[in-house]
């Protein structure tokens, strides 16, 4: 197991925060990528996922 890793646990006034936020994050996240046709965020989404890739790489 990776001893870096931390587990954490909302307590009941942050899930509540949580479930309030969420909807909002969502329609951000949606307004975000109006201006992309599908190709350009399957691209977006494959540039970022690489991006963590070599990310995760520099921290081990």
């Amino acid at each position: 197991e990776d001893r870096r890793t931390i587990n954490l646990q909302l307590t009941a006034a942050g899930r509540k925060m949580y479930d309030a936020l969420l909807p909002m994050a969502n329609d951000r996240y949606h307004e975000l990528l109006s201006g992309l046709d599908k190709n350009e965020e399957k691209q977006l989404r494959q540039t970022l996922l690489k991006l963590i890739t070599h990310t995760d790489s520099l921290i081990d």
